[in-house]
């Protein structure tokens, strides 16, 4: 049974790669004349906002120009944007743009309050044109990630407004095309059922449970480096709960808001975890995961010491830095 789940997750990956290589070499092709490139998606995005309340505001069209653009469409901030946010949000009418909004994620700055920023598919199109090289490089310079299972990490959303208008913002696989949520999901460590929970409590204590209990994993991809470490000091201090769930295949009564996710059960990973000295350092790592090849993580400014710490943690992993995604 392990071998066929161990066939299939390669073949996954396999496809996965095949298919991302596609983007890239669309990335490449577009890279040789960036103005044209550039052109194009000023293009598409006055074509997609064309006849809709946004566009008359500025007085735009489909046959409007850079010029135009740049002329009538002020630097803006959320605070611009907010109240035609929540006006479509509210009345389900499309305002920002001439197609639906699938998806409003919540997210914040350090000094802000929560904004809500309206995902459309020609955005998400935008998305996965950057995620498909960057997929593709992985699969190429470090192919030991094809060999077992991926945790990326979740876009954790507060507690308070989860299940507010979709699980859907709690599951960042939802970011890909359709062919490319199947595959992925095929190879996750951590399956998307943990948006489920109620909490995002439940949902972290579901992610280290799952994380134990994969010692085919690979690939970690989270945002922060502190996500991960602050990871690693949950599962130090709930060893003795995941271990629990583990040997006996089921949620304590504590976590009820799991009820819809299924529980992993890994004996052999709840023995070693009971007969851990509690240690997060690189001896426990290296025993749990293996087959750890990459870890991927912001690693600039504030974060430096930070994704330090943790290749200090994961010295038999390879470390790749990120920089910030801007969605706003």
């Amino acid at each position: 049974m392990n071998f066929m789940r161990s066939a299939l997750s390669r073949v996954l990956h396999l496809a996965s790669y095949y298919l991302s290589k596609k983007g890239e070499q669309s990335f490449s092709h577009s890279c040789k004349d960036i103005e044209k490139s550039q052109n194009q998606v000023l293009n598409n995005i006055l074509k997609n906002i064309t006849g809709s309340e946004s566009a008359k505001k500025h007085n735009l069209s489909s046959t409007s120009s850079l010029k135009d653009f740049q002329e009538q469409v002020p630097i803006t901030d959320y605070d611009y944007w907010s109240a035609t946010i929540e006006r479509q949000q509210a009345e389900h009418i499309n305002l920002l743009t001439n197609g639906d909004c699938s998806r409003y994620q919540p997210t914040s700055g350090s000094t802000s309050k929560i904004k809500w920023v309206p995902y459309t598919k020609s955005f998400l199109d935008e998305l996965d044109n950057a995620i498909a090289p960057w997929l593709a490089d992985m699969y190429s310079s470090y192919p030991g990630i094809k060999q077992g299972k991926h945790y990326w990490s979740l876009s954790w959303v507060p507690s308070d407004l989860r299940n507010k208008l979709t699980s859907s913002i709690n599951n960042d696989l939802q970011l890909l095309p359709w062919w490319k949520q199947v595959f992925m999901s095929g190879t996750m460590a951590v399956p998307e059922s943990i948006s489920l929970a109620e909490t995002s409590d439940e949902s972290f204590f579901a992610t280290a449970c799952y994380l134990i209990a994969c010692s085919e994993l690979t690939f970690i991809s989270v945002w922060s480096p502190t996500f991960a470490l602050s990871l690693l000091e949950f599962i130090q201090q709930h060893q003795q709960d995941i271990a629990q769930v583990l040997s006996s295949g089921r949620w304590p009564k504590m976590y009820s808001g799991l009820d819809k996710v299924a529980p992993p059960k890994n004996n052999r990973a709840a023995k070693n975890l009971t007969q851990w000295n509690g240690t997060i350092d690189a001896e426990f790592t290296a025993s749990t995961w293996p087959k750890l090849a990459l870890i991927s993580a912001w690693d600039t400014s504030s974060s430096t010491i930070w994704a330090d710490k943790l290749q200090q943690l994961f010295p038999h992993s390879q470390f790749q830095g990120k920089g910030l995604w801007a969605t706003e």
